[in-house]
Formats: structure tokens, sequence, C-alpha cells
């Protein structure tokens, strides 16, 4: 038999409630994978020889809830080193204050505890199942179930293991239910990202903006109003915090423009430029399709500016040999600062479209700036 008091019954009857709504209103194809911790049963029913139980019912509603529901499910090696390095003892990691803050830890979304103690007689033990909503920070639901020492025992497992992912229901999604939308290919979680993006440059600003060349001009990247720059950089997620990536890569950068003279002349620019750049991110929405994330970086840049002014005597002619020059070209490295938001949407499990804005700061060493950039492009998961 279920036991439960009546005020966890009102409960949990309302988070469903609140549940179905949220899916109907915002349709299962926005929803993030739900992240679930299992922890090991634990036998504290006064008989050591019963220490085998543990493991097999830990399996069986394992395998159950796997076969019925799509979730994300966190290693058990990765919450057991979290809980050894937050001092949770073995013995006190099926407690609910254990579940409910080795889920805060590993930034669950759903726990899954459970005890087995001492029955009404010496040939039964009672399985104890707690569900635990981590964002609410609560024990929705518990099952209390009675488990006969005989030969059908294992059967009986197979039995509790199917109570559990009843009462699960109501808070996981179906995995057939997201086969019928075409999202069961997308639920595994890729964690490396390559991202190949084509981006225009505008809206510059610098303190030493050239717009009329002179003998001492600074013309850096800020001084083209339109650049185009091509990127190819790579993600890889959950680095530390399921939410937080690391990210690096190269790009290229061209641009043309023509600047006015004091001789009331145009004078015709060119850029290419190329960078490396490297930083980390914040995945600030996550869903099974489509995530938005906000990356900040640090690189290098290495700016290469060519001039055509052949056609102006002003400054073309050369004072040592008095003759005409042209292609005038110069370098400089600058340190760029990347700070920009994306948003990225899978067309099918590993093809990605990229969309997003950045805003770059370069400093040379006596010219600063930045350009706000629009970024669109393809990636590939994997």
């Amino acid at each position: 038999m279920t036991k439960r008091s009546e005020g966890t019954v009102g409960r949990g009857v309302s988070y469903t409630w609140a549940v179905s709504l949220f899916l109907l209103s915002t349709g299962i194809w926005a929803q993030s994978l739900p992240r679930v911790l299992i922890l090991d049963f634990k036998n504290k029913s006064g008989n050591a020889s019963l220490g085998y139980l543990e493991g097999s019912i830990t399996d069986a509603v394992t395998t159950e809830m796997k076969k019925r529901f799509t979730f994300a499910e966190t290693p058990a090696e990765q919450w057991k080193a979290v809980a050894g390095k937050n001092y949770f003892f073995e013995n006190d990691l099926s407690t609910d204050s254990a579940a409910v803050n080795l889920g805060l830890l590993t930034s669950q979304d759903v726990v899954v505890t459970g005890n087995i103690v001492a029955g009404k007689n010496a040939s039964q033990v009672t399985v104890v199942v707690g569900i635990f909503d981590i964002g609410q920070k609560k024990k929705i639901e518990e099952l209390s179930l009675p488990l006969a020492l005989s030969a059908n025992m294992f059967a009986d497992i197979e039995k509790i293991a199917v109570k559990v992912s009843d009462t699960a229901a109501s808070i996981l999604p179906n995995k057939d239910e997201w086969a019928r939308k075409g999202l069961g290919d997308f639920t595994a979680k890729l964690r490396q990202h390559v991202l190949f993006t084509t981006s225009l440059g505008v809206l510059p600003f610098s303190s030493n903006k050239t717009t009329e060349l002179s003998e001492r001009s600074v013309v850096s990247a800020e001084s083209f109003d339109l650049k185009v720059n091509l990127q190819l950089h790579y993600e890889i997620d959950q680095i530390w915090k399921r939410y937080l990536f690391v990210w690096g890569g190269g790009g290229v950068e061209f641009g043309s423009q023509k600047f006015n003279t004091s001789a009331g002349d145009k004078v015709s620019g060119s850029m290419f430029s190329w960078e490396f750049t490297g930083g980390a991110g914040l995945r600030l929405i996550e869903r099974v399709r489509w995530r938005v994330s906000l990356m900040t970086g640090l690189g290098v840049y290495m700016q290469g500016v060519k001039f055509d002014y052949s056609s102006d005597t002003v400054f073309a002619l050369n004072s040592a040999t008095l003759g005409l020059e042209s292609g005038k070209s110069a370098s400089a490295m600058a340190i760029a600062a990347p700070l920009g938001a994306t948003f990225s949407y899978r067309l099918t499990p590993d093809v990605s479209v990229v969309a997003g804005a950045i805003a770059k700061a370069r400093f040379f060493q006596n010219s600063q700036g930045f350009s706000t950039y629009f970024m669109l492009g393809a990636g590939y998961d994997f």
C-alpha cells in the first residue's frame, strides 16, 4: 500500500496541475531537458544480510524510469565526487536534507531517494521512496511500499520500480510523447560545438578615430565604418557548472574605405587583419533545441592597413626620391576583448544556426575603441 499524508497528497496534486499547465502553455518543444539524480537506496532494516537489495532496487528504479521518461541522468561518479568534497557521509545520503542539498550542488531538477526499513515481520521489509523538487526545495511525494522476502521478491522489486515511475510521471516528460513531437533525437546532451560565423561590424567609436588623413593620422580598425568578420571557434559545455562553457578560436577581418585628405581629395584604404581569442560563457537559457548564451573573452588582434594614394601628390610624393609611391602599408597589434550574446537553434540533432551581437573592444598602444558586430552563422554539435 501507498502511505502518504493528506498534506503531501494535496501538494502533489497542486504540483501536477502546475506542471501540466506549464507544458500546455509553452509547448513541449520549448522545454529544457530535466536533470534527475537517483541516489543509491540504503539498507536501514537492521539486517546486514539484505545489503544486496540496495543495488537491486536502485538499478530497477533507474532502468524503469529510463525506459519511460526523457531526462538527463547525473552519473554516479559525478554526484559522489561532489558529495565527498562537501562532506556528505555515506549514512546520511538517504536523508531529506542530503537529497535537497546534493540536488542543489549538482544543479538537479528532481532527486529520487530510497530507504529499505524493517517491515511488519521478519519476512518483510518496507521500501520508502522520496521524490524531491529541487527548484522548490521540497519533497513532493513519498511512497511506502512493502516487499516480501520470498521467491517472488525480484518480481516484486520490478513492481516497486513501476509504482515509483507512475508517481514520477506527473513531473517527467514521457519518452513516447517526445518521440511523437519529433524531439526524441534531440534529447542527448551534446557538449561540444564548432561554430562558423560571419558578421558585419558597425557603430564604431574611438577616441582617436581618423576621418581625415594627415601626417599624424592614426588609422585603426575602428576608423573603418563597415567591417566584415569571419570566425571559427569551438565551445565545450559543462565546465565546473552545467551552465558554464569555455570557447576559443580565430578569425579574419577585412574592410575598405575612402579617407578625406587636407587637400580635399580622397585616399582609398583597405584592412585585412587576423585574431585569436578565447574566453568563457554562460548559458542564460537552455532548452532542448535552442539556447541563449552570454560570452566574453580576451585575445590578440593583428591589424594590417594598406593605403593607395598614388593619385594624391600631397601624400604620394617621397621627399627622398621625389617620386610617386603607392601601396603604403602598416601593421599594429592590439588586445581584443569581446562581449556579446548569441542565440543558437538546432535544425537537426547536430546542426544548428547561430545569430547574435558582439561588442569588441581593441586596445592599441596609442588608440582604443570598439565596434558592434551583428553575427550570423552555423554550427555542428557533437
